[in-house]
């Protein structure tokens, strides 16, 4: 008899990896995803995990959960209605489906999923990425057997990442350095607004491939400019492989997909981000050498062609660094990680 495996939560990108892991195995459980299925607060366009986890095959529990959030949004009185009716689906989906093991990967949606399998005495495990634990995984590592840390176990990442494809699935030139300009899945809207200025200058001594995210405006700019709301993961392993330079933000799995796939980098972390999270981020990687770091609000067009110019002069020092740092890096986290959850699941 399958044993049914709830997976949850904001970090789409290592769940993959997880689950990807427990096919390669062939592993007798039932994954079910829980998450959420619109991208962002008052959109209808679906989530990158939405779309996903759904082409994998996989079943998708829409979770309407609400968050406690920082800045003053439109929706935010919205989203705090959102936070009982999130728990009461929560236990629903519980109490229905009546899972082995709630593996979380962080962010608000897994919280209420934390506490339901913990009255109903399910056992749960979560996934932290970033340098210390975000207020989510705080609540959700009371309720929590154990707790996995990305620079303890190594974050999973997506193995298709290290084999990239002879060609993408997009037209580009291949006679200018490639410039991937990224803002995690949904995109990254103020920092496209600030490089907008130099695309069209740009684009005669670069190739650049820009994930623009949902939101963003899409501008013809010729052939060496290409452009989609986000890029398949295949496409993305053939990006890294050939870009010269990512400029991006600076979210623990971009982070750490930099750094163990080589690549140098300008980092623009979100300033908003929970406990500065990815500015924390974002100074771990330039430590190491192979990343430079630009706060949002210096980020003007002057300042970030000048930057761009300056680690492309010093591409080399840069380049040997980031090498350095990839070939220390595990690349073995969904492995770790599923070892321990087998067992707990065996028991």
């Amino acid at each position: 008899m399958q044993k049914t495996i709830f997976i949850t939560g904001g970090h789409v990108t290592p769940a993959i990896a997880v689950i990807e892991e427990i096919r390669k195995r062939k592993l007798p459980w039932r994954i079910v995803f829980v998450g959420r299925k619109n991208a962002l607060e008052g959109e209808k366009t679906v989530s990158p995990e939405y779309s996903e986890i759904t082409g994998m095959g996989i079943p998708f529990l829409s979770l309407v959960a609400g968050r406690i959030t920082r800045t003053v949004t439109p929706f935010i009185f919205l989203s705090w209605l959102k936070i009982p009716f999130g728990f009461f689906q929560a236990f629903w989906y519980v109490a229905l489906y009546r899972p082995k093991l709630v593996i979380s990967f962080g962010g608000y949606v897994a919280v209420p999923m934390a506490i339901a399998a913990a009255v109903f005495r399910i056992p749960v495990v979560t996934h932290e990425q970033t340098l210390r634990l975000g207020l989510a995984n705080r609540i959700i590592s009371i309720f929590a057997k154990k707790v996995f840390y990305s620079f303890v176990t190594g974050l999973p990442v997506r193995q298709a990442l290290f084999h990239p494809p002879a060609n993408p699935t997009f037209k580009i030139p291949k006679d200018k350095p490639i410039l991937y300009i990224t803002g995690g899945s949904t995109g990254a809207v103020s920092l496209n607004e600030r490089l907008h200025p130099l695309l069209k200058d740009m684009r005669h001594t670069w190739c650049i491939i820009h994930q623009l995210g949902q939101q963003s405006h899409r501008e013809e700019l010729g052939d060496t400019y290409v452009t989609a709301p986000y890029f398949s993961t295949t496409d993305v392993a053939w990006i890294y492989k050939h870009a010269d330079l990512v400029i991006a933000r600076a979210g623990a799995n971009t982070v750490w997909e930099l750094a163990a796939l080589g690549k140098i980098a300008l980092l623009v972390p979100l300033p908003w981000s929970a406990a500065e999270e990815q500015r924390k981020n974002a100074q771990w990687l330039a430590a190491k050498g192979s990343a430079v770091v630009l706060e949002q609000r210096d980020a003007t067009a002057e300042r970030l062609k000048q930057i761009i110019d300056e680690m492309i002069k010093n591409k080399s020092q840069r380049l040997a660094a980031a090498k350095e740092l990839s070939a220390h890096m595990p690349r073995d986290g969904a492995k770790r990680m599923v070892d321990e959850i087998a067992t707990m699941v065996a028991a």
